[in-house]
């Protein structure tokens, strides 16, 4: 078989005892490095594939938004089927990834450009009035209830101007009603109601479980009100822990029916004893119109026809004439690109901060403390803002993360930078550390804040090991080199150590109180002890200086640097990346709505994230100024 099938006997043989054709190990290794370059080919096929899918959505994206002009007389559709955030929405490729699959998702917006959308279109002629509808999809720190109130207050001043806003709602939360209720006409599904049946703030605690399975967790911590690592140590709250939550809980109830029964015009004590003296929190359509929560019962098509009624039919679509916030948002976006030089420099940055307040960013909802303050460092060295204003919504974090962060605020008042804190939906713990020195602090009375203590804590897995045949040996310098291990609990010595510099740590952060806040050493130290206070009594006690949204931290931010009236505003980290430039093309896929998850995995999920919440906590010495809860309102 030489010569003419030389070539073939060198890769292939016949195994004449199994009769079974065999593979020489050189036509293995050739096979091998055939596979490997198509799969190379292939990889890079892909790769330029979906680049050039990215850049011609782009391209189409961009046209698209060219062809999209506000028609003459129409309402502006709000769909509040959204997360309402702080911060602008950033890229994820994950995200880009399940639109362009078209895999439901939930839309994002945040609350600068949706209040701008508003105002804009306040003034604009071409806008005859608005349209409310939807229901909020909270994620994150997303639609907190001060971000709400902000929202609220800007649809008032529209308004005030004349135009009509127009709602229609199915079955609204209490969040959704909070802001539908805004509405100068509320229309109710027939077969939908209106629930009122207050809030409830509840937590996960993991204490006995973790005895049960030989996690040793060890706490150390400064403040009787000063609870956010009991859910790890403990099966209930704290009394004093319980006490502040039901403060907080009572007064944002008050606030919300207050607000109700100022949108709706309805006597607030007839308001309050119809939902106390009668036990009743579910209204049917009918009885929601009988007692004012509701204008009337209304189908979405009665809706749509009595918006043509107060402006105008379009003849194509049978509907009324209308462009939705998406289309809206991307005109302002194209007219302030025509209109503004993007290399200017100067005017007020707005630098976010929210979210859990780490060193590193471990999640994109995470506050990465070097990633802000690479940019208050670049604002202040390189001229890029005559002022700056923090919008703080976060619960805190690592106590180095929130010093770093406040070190550049100091930075930035010292190089003559004025530099204005907004809080929004909670600005507590680490969020009032980096706060506290600022040059003035506005905050709205939903807001969240304070919590002024730190606490350091410790996990060990030594007995869980235990349990299953798992030993730790160590080899030493001294007694206490291993004292950051997970191995063993600490000594008494040990946590003695640690509790002074919990100590030193706290009274740190009161003296950065007492000298930014301006107010007496014993005050402070009796308004610290960790405890959580609303915007309202913290500025009753000093800790705030006014009430206030984003707008108003802006307009006195430029009042302190001089502007005047006409400046520009930037946002950091900058709007958008590619997925909010592809959603014009791919409406369909964004607008497709999450379906509800079952009971069941709803609950499994939020197991997950309260361990992930604990897991994104990585302080270096375990040492941390973060909201004694996490506080959901259900």
């Amino acid at each position: 078989m030489e010569g003419k099938f030389g070539t073939f006997n060198k890769y292939f043989s016949f195994d004449k005892a199994s009769g079974a054709d065999r593979i020489s190990p050189p036509m293995k290794n050739f096979l091998k490095e055939v596979l490997k370059r198509v799969a190379v080919n292939l990889v890079s096929f892909l790769i330029l594939f979906v680049f050039g899918l990215f850049i011609t959505l782009l391209v189409l994206s961009s046209l698209k938004d060219q062809e999209k002009v506000t028609p003459q007389g129409a309402f502006l559709v709000i769909d509040l089927s959204m997360n309402l955030t702080d911060r602008p929405k950033e890229f994820n490729p994950a995200e880009l990834l399940s639109e362009i699959s078209g895999v439901a998702g939930t839309e994002s917006h945040h609350l600068l450009e949706v209040l701008d959308a508003i105002r804009i279109a306040t003034e604009d002629d071409r806008i005859k009035g608005i349209f409310l509808h939807g229901s909020f999809q909270p994620q994150g720190y997303g639609c907190g209830y001060a971000a709400l109130a902000e929202l609220n207050e800007e649809l008032a001043t529209f308004r005030e101007s004349g135009k009509p806003i127009v709602a229609h709602a199915s079955s609204p939360s209490i969040r959704d009603y909070f802001v539908l209720s805004q509405a100068d006409e509320l229309l109710l599904h027939p077969f939908g109601d209106v629930m009122l049946h207050g809030f409830a703030s509840e937590t996960t605690f993991l204490g006995n479980a973790f005895k049960k399975y030989g996690v040793g967790v060890q706490l150390v911590r400064t403040g009787k009100f000063k609870g956010a690592a009991e859910p790890l140590i403990s099966d209930h709250f704290s009394d004093e822990n319980k006490e502040q939550i039901q403060n907080i809980l009572d007064q944002r109830w008050s606030d919300v029916l207050a607000a109700i029964s100022k949108h709706r015009n309805i006597d607030p004590d007839e308001l309050k004893a119809l939902l106390d003296d009668h036990k009743k929190f579910r209204f049917s359509s009918e009885e929601a119109v009988g007692e004012g929560l509701v204008d009337r019962a209304a189908y979405k098509d009665e809706a749509i026809e009595r918006i043509v009624e107060l402006g105008r039919r379009n003849d194509e679509t049978g509907s009324f004439v209308q462009v939705n916030l998406n289309d809206y948002l991307a005109e302002m976006r194209r007219e302030k690109t025509e209109f503004e030089d993007m290399d200017e420099e100067g005017g007020v940055a707005i630098v976010y901060v929210e979210g859990a307040i780490n060193q590193n960013r471990s999640n994109l909802s995470d506050a990465g403390a070097n990633e802000i303050t690479r940019r208050l460092r670049s604002i202040r060295t390189k001229g890029k803002a005559d002022a700056v204003v923090l919008r703080v919504n976060s619960p805190g974090g690592g106590v180095t993360a929130s010093e770093s962060i406040q070190r550049e605020i100091a930075q930035l008042r010292k190089a003559g930078i004025p530099i204005v804190v907004s809080m929004g939906s909670v600005a507590a713990s680490g969020g009032y550390w980096i706060s506290a020195q600022s040059d003035r602090i506005f905050a709205q009375p939903e807001t969240i804040t304070g919590s002024i203590g730190v606490f350091g804590l410790s996990v060990n897995f030594k007995e869980l090991g235990e349990n299953f045949g798992v030993n730790w040996e160590t080899v030493k310098t001294s007694p206490h080199a291993d004292v950051f291990s997970i191995a063993r609990p600490k000594t008494k010595e040990e946590l003695s150590l640690i509790q002074e510099v919990v100590d030193d740590l706290y009274e740190k952060f009161l003296v950065k109180v007492v000298i930014g806040r301006d107010l007496p050493a014993q005050g402070v130290a009796d308004l610290a002890q960790g405890r959580v206070w609303t915007g309202r009594d913290a500025k009753e006690q000093g800790l705030v200086d006014e009430y206030g949204g984003l707008r108003d931290a802006i307009d006195h931010a430029a009042e302190l640097a001089e502007l005047g009236t006409d400046y520009k505003i930037t946002e950091y980290p900058r709007k958008r990346g590619g997925m909010e430039l592809l959603r014009e093309l791919l409406t369909p896929a964004s607008k497709m709505k999450s379906a509800p998850e079952a009971p069941a995995k709803a609950m499994l999920g939020q197991l997950h994230q309260e361990l992930q919440s604990w897991g994104r906590l990585n302080d270096p010495r375990g040492m941390y100024a973060i909201l004694p809860w996490r506080l959901k309102l259900q």
